[in-house]
């Protein structure tokens, strides 16, 4: 399944502070080989 979302939109539905704290998230389960992810920052998506 593929899904793409703002990190701002990320951060609404978890009830982060925002987008850097849920690019902080995402960045954390990619490493550690949760999620198959990439993120585009100046998009912020």
């Amino acid at each position: 399944t593929f899904l793409t979302l703002s990190l701002q939109d990320m951060a609404s539905r978890v009830q982060l502070s925002g987008a850097q704290e849920a690019e902080k998230y995402v960045l954390y389960m990619i490493e550690d080989g949760e999620i198959f992810a990439s993120i585009n920052q100046k998009d912020g998506m």
